[in-house]
């Protein structure tokens, strides 16, 4: 497994590597985990740690540099990324790619924060940071303009590429001179420290302003208030290839035993549902 950052438990993928160690185990194989530094990373190099002459299989987490990630697909290993750099208006990756659906639930959630008379609507997060954030802000932003309500686009907090992440999403909520009715979050570690500057800013959640999350992490569901969210399932439907599109551990091992076969890349996807928390209203 390659990845730019420790996996923590707080990581979406924390369960589900639990598991993939536990599937593969009977396969017959093991796994081994390898942190991309920063230097590697700009150089386009493996990780020190990297055997590849003894690798038969690679899964990536949290790999959203392009180019790094194009070189890696010049492996001629089987590969599978765990989400993916933006792919708009680029090159597909030769590799399998697993995704959240992002679109169909941040669309209800507009449509739900609409229907309960929410008109200035703004999304929350670095548009730009992967291809899940990418589409959750175009399914916002294709719902805010279905709903023909696009002033919501103008009081966007999208801050990219900052090291303190939480304090330039607080300079830019504080420099915005109109205050949206609610926020669509790219994940719930955003809807945190959106809700965090919002407090300090003096704004009550979900008096003032509701906020949306997604990905139904553990923290989110500590947090006061605790946010709507859009969670990841982690219960269990089986292994097979059809019948694994709802289980992101049981899918990436069929996605990779299929590619160690021969078979060609495939994309896929896998679904939630809406759950709502306090955040908003009744």
């Amino acid at each position: 497994m390659l990845t730019t950052r420790f996996l923590n438990s707080s990581h979406f993928s924390s369960m589900m590597l639990d598991r993939f160690q536990s599937e593969i185990d009977h396969l017959h194989s093991c796994m081994t985990i390898h942190r991309i530094s920063p230097i590697e990373l700009k150089e386009k190099k493996l990780p020190s740690s990297l055997n590849i002459q003894r690798t038969a299989g690679i899964i990536c987490f949290e790999v959203f540099d392009y180019d790094y990630a194009q070189m890696l697909c010049d492996l001629d290993v089987p590969l599978l990324f765990v989400d993916t750099p933006v792919m708009d208006m680029r090159p597909p990756l030769k590799a399998d790619r697993l995704y959240m659906e992002n679109r169909i639930e941040i669309q209800n959630a507009v449509a739900h924060m609409v229907q309960r008379g929410k008109k200035r609507i703004s999304f929350a997060g670095d548009k730009n940071h992967c291809q899940s954030f990418f589409e959750r802000y175009m399914a916002y932003k294709d719902a805010m303009e279905y709903f023909g309500l696009t002033e919501g686009l103008s009081t966007c907090a999208m801050p990219a590429g900052q090291q303190n992440y939480p304090a330039s999403l607080y300079e830019t909520i504080r420099r915005s001179k109109t205050m949206p009715d609610a926020f669509i979050c790219a994940n719930d570690f955003v809807a945190m420290d959106l809700v965090k500057a919002l407090n300090e800013l003096g704004y009550s959640v979900p008096d003032d302003i509701w906020v949306c999350g997604f990905d139904d992490s553990q923290e989110a569901s500590y947090f006061v208030p605790p946010s709507d969210f859009d969670p990841y399932p982690w219960t269990d439907h089986g292994l097979h290839r059809c019948q694994s599109a709802y289980n992101p551990h049981r899918r990436a091992i069929a996605e990779l035993s299929h590619r160690l076969y021969g078979n060609q890349p495939d994309p896929a996807r896998i679904h939630r549902r809406l759950s709502e928390r306090r955040t908003p209203h009744a």
